[in-house]
């Protein structure tokens, strides 16, 4: 995976975990909030929950190929632990952030030839 395709998905899915949060978890609430509520509910994960859940399955995803590419194993890592934080670990605020930032940021590093590469191998495959 380039660079700014990498860079493009993964703050798009980077933005998309805070709107989640945001918009239909506005509490800070772990995993199964709705715990409390299991005796008039039937769901211990609310729908919210599991489309962040998907949300963060993807970034690990985007992850995986772009540490394929450029030999960053460790890369997927960071949405991971950024996941199990803001699901499971939510009171801890910053914590997904910061992870989110540095999954980035290691995602962007690298050598220029990455891309280069990447671009060679396409026109061969051609």
């Amino acid at each position: 995976m380039s660079t700014q395709r990498f860079a493009c998905y993964y703050l798009a899915l980077f933005v998309g975990t805070f709107i989640i949060r945001a918009a239909f978890i506005p509490d800070v609430n772990t995993l199964g909030s709705t715990y409390t509520q299991a005796y008039t509910s039937v769901y211990f994960i609310s729908k919210p929950e599991l489309v962040l859940i998907a949300v963060y399955g993807l970034m690990v995803c985007c992850s995986v190929k772009r540490a394929g590419y450029s030999g960053r194993s460790y890369l997927l890592f960071f949405p991971l632990f950024a996941g199990i934080f803001d699901v499971l670990l939510a009171p801890f605020l910053f914590m997904p952030t910061i992870l989110k930032i540095l999954g980035l940021l290691f995602g962007l590093l690298g050598p220029i030839q990455d891309d280069i590469h990447l671009r060679s191998q396409s026109s061969l495959s051609r």
